[in-house]
């Protein structure tokens, strides 16, 4: 059976708001049973965590300064049906270009063997938003996602997920990368 794809950009309730005390931007998203939250995060911040968690200075640097890190908190608000997604099928949009998602295994793919300790690569993994998940009512899960572009870009996210039988996307729009404070 054929999933029935529904564009719902106008039943989305889209909500922008700045920490007074970071600094850092945020954006929530409530759509069907859909609740997205996406939390900026600086560069530093970014590769001070990794380099807490024992990845080597360089390649904490490299992640947060051309990874784009947002913190992700992704909930079901419905009481009827399952909500599932994979980042896979997120898409950054830029202008006329539209890019995937970096997911965990390219990172890991990324770093040479024994670069990354075991042990920073399990912190890695826990501290990153599933790439597949389900999520049954009232559920809710947070981690990091990687956008690939460098600090201070502009996009769209295309978002997809499944409720009820069905397909849904909706565009996030003018999400930004954050800079590191002057």
């Amino acid at each position: 059976m054929a999933a029935l794809l529904l564009s719902s950009m106008a039943r989305a309730e889209l909500v922008q708001s700045t920490n007074a005390l970071t600094g850092l931007n945020s954006w929530e998203t409530n759509e069907h049973s859909l609740q997205l939250e996406l939390v900026q995060r600086y560069p530093s911040q970014t590769a001070a965590f990794f380099i807490a968690r024992g990845f080597p200075e360089a390649i904490a640097t490299e992640l947060a300064e051309t990874g784009c890190v947002f913190q992700t908190i992704g909930k079901n608000i419905g009481k009827n049906h399952d909500v599932s997604f994979n980042l896979a099928e997120w898409r950054v949009v830029i202008g006329d270009q539209t890019l995937p998602l970096k997911l965990k295994k390219q990172w890991h793919k990324q770093w040479a063997k024994n670069a990354v300790t075991p042990a920073a690569r399990i912190a890695f993994r826990w501290a990153t938003f599933p790439t597949e998940q389900t999520f049954k009512p009232g559920d809710y899960n947070w981690g990091m996602i990687t956008f690939n572009l460098p600090p201070g870009s502009e996009f769209d996210l295309k978002v997809v997920w499944r409720e009820g039988g069905a397909e849904y996307s909706s565009v996030i729009p003018e999400l930004q990368c954050a800079k590191d404070p002057s």
